[in-house]
């Protein structure tokens, strides 16, 4: 069994994604505030001001950092993805599996998990949202890449369904 060949990618946060999230984000607190307005004559004074400041900064804080959300380099070395924040030039090398959460053919939404490095903590899962458009004709070799089969001495991997063996 074959894995599909090194890959490299540089991924900048695309409009349409940008603008979802924040249509998404309004609505949630359209819908939100609606409720609100409902139950705010019973609610005891001011409880109404705090409930709807919170609203606000929970549906703020997705969008915001969608907007600041910086640019990504993506690589696939045939065993291993590896990827990089372009927001600084020393920014942490991360390395590890990529899970496909979300394919709508032209759109997909990985999730990135990091592996423990030895002398640093894990690091975070990274969400990374991509676009046919943005990859150009990187896109076919990015799906190979995601959904190849890998010879990863990971143990993890052997408990992962046989569709998606990262």
């Amino acid at each position: 069994m074959r894995t599909a060949p090194a890959l490299e990618l540089t991924v900048q946060p695309g409009i349409r994604c940008r603008v979802m999230v924040s249509v998404l984000a309004l609505a949630a607190l359209a819908s939100g505030m609606a409720w609100l307005s409902g139950v705010w004559p019973r609610m005891p004074a001011g409880l109404g001001m705090v409930a709807a400041a919170a609203a606000v900064l929970l549906v703020c804080w997705p969008v915001l950092a969608e907007w600041r959300r910086p640019g990504l380099r993506l690589r696939w070395d045939g065993a291993c993805w590896h990827w990089q924040s372009l927001a600084e030039p020393d920014a942490p090398l991360y390395r590890g599996r990529a899970e496909v959460v979300a394919d709508l053919q032209g759109w997909m939404l990985l999730r990135l998990r990091p592996q423990a490095e030895p002398g640093r903590a894990r690091g975070r899962d990274a969400w990374l949202p991509l676009q046919a458009a943005q990859a150009g004709l990187a896109w076919h070799a990015l799906r190979r890449a995601l959904y190849s089969p890998t010879h990863v001495a990971d143990p993890l991997a052997a408990m992962k369904p046989a569709t998606d063996e990262r």
